[in-house]
This record gives structure tokens, sequence and C-alpha cells, in this order.
């Protein structure tokens, strides 16, 4: 995934981009037609963003783009679309911004040793499972002759308690083994 930062060139390279004068640049910025940073440079991507709707508004209703130019006044269907589009705007560059931090700690987890990916732990949760099964199923192998033998339920209780009880020991040092 290709993360892009956010290029700010100034308003006379903006106008080589767009092909126009500084002069022109300079009135969309007064008009919050580009975007701005405090500096004055301008957000090249979102800035043709906003002109390229901006011209297409003006395409789609000449008339009344023209009479609020006349009045010296934002057309209020452009303001509110660059208010929306500057929601969404701010919105993905948040989203952005996480996507980075979290970049970030997953690398830092990497770089010091911390992080454990799901194919590990799915293994060794699998092998674990595995190992304490046969040695809990090996138990009446060992031992059901022994029980059958036995006449009190006391003794039974007892050897069953023994065995199984070195089963899951077993599977402790199993466990042990792993982490070493």
């Amino acid at each position: 995934m290709s993360i892009e930062k956010t290029v700010y060139i100034t308003k006379a390279e903006y106008a080589r981009h767009r092909g126009v004068s500084a002069k022109t640049i300079t009135k969309h910025a007064q008009n919050h037609t580009i975007a701005t940073n405090e500096q004055g440079l301008v957000d090249r991507d979102f800035s043709d963003f906003l002109l390229d709707n901006y011209t297409k508004s003006l395409i789609e209703n000449p008339k009344a783009s023209q009479e609020h130019r006349k009045r010296g006044e934002p057309d209020p269907l452009i303001a509110a679309k660059i208010a929306n589009m500057d929601n969404s705007y701010l919105k993905a560059r948040a989203d952005l911004t996480r996507s980075k931090a979290d970049q970030a700690e997953l690398e830092l987890q990497v770089a010091r040793g911390t992080y454990v990916s799901k194919t590990s732990t799915d293994k060794a949760g699998f092998e674990c499972a595995r190992h304490t099964r046969d040695a809990v199923m090996s138990v009446p192998d060992r031992v059901g002759a022994l029980l059958a033998a036995e006449e009190s339920i006391l003794e039974v209780k007892r050897i069953l308690t023994e065995e199984l009880t070195k089963a899951l020991e077993d599977v402790i040092s199993f466990l042990a083994e792993g982490e070493e």
C-alpha cells in the first residue's frame, strides 16, 4: 500500500502546474477555491480537486455564478460543495495520519521483536491442543487393565488422578520447552 504525502507548492509553481497566471491563482486563493496552508503554500492535489469542481459548477450554472461575482460574493452552491469537500478531505487526512501511526507502531514492534504473527500463534495453539489431546487420550491405554482389576472406588480415583496429573504435567513441560 502506498501512502502519499501532501505536496505543498508556491502559488507561482501551482500557476505553472495549472497553466494559468499567478494572478489567477492569487484570486482563487482569496476566494478560497484552492487550498492553502498558513504559509500561503498551495496543497496541489486538493486544490486540483477543488478547482476542477469549481470549473464544473461554472459550466453547469454560469448565470448564477456571474450574478454572485458581480456582487463580489462566492457562489453559495460552490461554497457548500467546498465545505463538504473540506470535511471529507479532513476526514481522509485524519484517516491517513492514523494509518501512518498504526504502520509505524507495527514497524516498531517488529524491530523490537515484540510482534508475533497470527500464523505462528495459530501453529503454537494447534500444537499445544494436539499434545494435550494425545496426552489425555493415552491414559485409558496405560491404566485401563489396572482399573478393571481394582475393586475400590477410592483406588480407581487415585490411579486416574495420578495418571491425568502426569499427562497434564507432560503438557506443561512441552509448553515450557516451546517458550525456550
